[in-house]
């Protein structure tokens, strides 16, 4: 019964219908404060400057670019093979994991990054084995430079990214030269309007953001945020660990993108570790890898065990997305 609930659940398409209702009706739920107190205007720094969004403004934006993120993640399942079927079990689960993490729900820059650290992905795993792809490491690497400038500290994952175009055997000393000067871009244009507007002085905001480094403080991330970081390494460890002998029956393109997808998610895992206040950045990164392993590990899964391992990953999302309202019982 658990193996055939399994088949099902991993080859329906309506997975992913499932994923957005939910991803919706807990957002809004939580916007309505059903769930949690009303939302405060933010600001968004850009070198400096701030642009502010009230609530709606917040509101509308993340769920835009959180579904925008589902579909290109979609993409990135079919366009590179990296499932023996097809399936929307990975983009389901990942909205779904967005819709439970309402801490998201301020509109962070990490929001506004992801879809941009996913076209940077899906340009540079689309130069696989191909020697003479400057124009796309340019391309990719000027979309890094302006998440950089947006949230700084993603340039700290910039040498991993390289490591990763050494993986998917694209990396030559024309194109790392092609990616120094694609970072350089979006600094090199902003630099320049600065100068038109006689702010220069702004342009050392970004790398000012960048050393800046908070205090080690675990004790300071919401019950929340902690709940998300557990039931994320649920997803990710099991699978994780289970890779290495379920990949001989991957085709090697899609082998290539999950180690590239495996030297990420550590690097930025070790990044939050250190810099526990950057959960809320990175972890919709985390958790749209950690749903592409886990995906991989049911769909090779033999016997009873992808069956309960679906069953549990059920009832821990079900107590995670709870937790407002059995933490106050737990307190009253």
């Amino acid at each position: 019964m658990l193996k055939h609930w399994l088949k099902s659940t991993l080859r329906s398409q309506t997975t992913l219908i499932v994923g957005i209702v939910l991803f919706l009706c807990l957002w809004v739920g939580n916007v309505l404060s059903l769930f949690g107190d009303p939302v405060s205007p933010i600001s968004t720094s850009v070198f400096g400057f701030d642009c502010t969004l009230g609530i709606s403004g917040q509101v509308i934006l993340s769920i835009t670019l959180f579904l925008l993120d589902v579909f290109l993640l979609y993409r990135i399942i079919n366009e590179f093979e990296l499932f023996n079927i097809r399936t929307t079990f990975a983009p389901g689960l990942f909205i779904a994991l967005i819709g439970g993490s309402t801490f998201l729900i301020p509109l962070h820059t990490g929001n506004v990054c992801l879809p941009m650290m996913m076209l940077v992905l899906y340009i540079l795993l689309s130069t696989y084995q191909q020697r003479h792809a400057i124009s796309e490491y340019v391309t990719g690497f000027a979309l890094l430079g302006c998440i950089t400038i947006l949230s700084p500290k993603w340039i700290l994952l910039t040498p991993v990214i390289i490591v990763g175009c050494g993986l998917i055997q694209s990396l030559t000393p024309r194109t790392f030269m092609a990616a120094v000067i694609g970072l350089i871009i979006p600094y090199w244009i902003g630099g320049g309007v600065l100068f038109l507007f006689d702010e220069t002085a702004h342009f050392a905001v970004p790398f000012i953001q960048l050393a800046e480094f908070c205090p080690i403080r675990y004790g300071e991330l919401t019950i929340q945020q902690l709940s998300a970081t557990i039931l994320l390494l649920v997803l990710a460890v099991p699978s994780m660990l289970h890779y290495p002998g379920s990949s001989f029956g991957i085709r090697e393109k899609a082998r290539v993108c999950y180690n590239f997808f495996f030297a990420l998610f550590a690097c930025t895992l070790i990044l939050i570790l250190l810099q526990p206040c950057l959960i809320s950045e990175f972890y919709p990164l985390l958790a749209a890898i950690a749903c592409l392993f886990v995906t991989q590990m049911l769909l090779s899964a033999k016997g009873r065990g992808g069956g309960i391992y679906l069953l549990l990953l059920s009832l821990l999302y079900l107590i995670y997305i709870t937790e407002p309202i059995w933490t106050d019982l737990l307190i009253s």
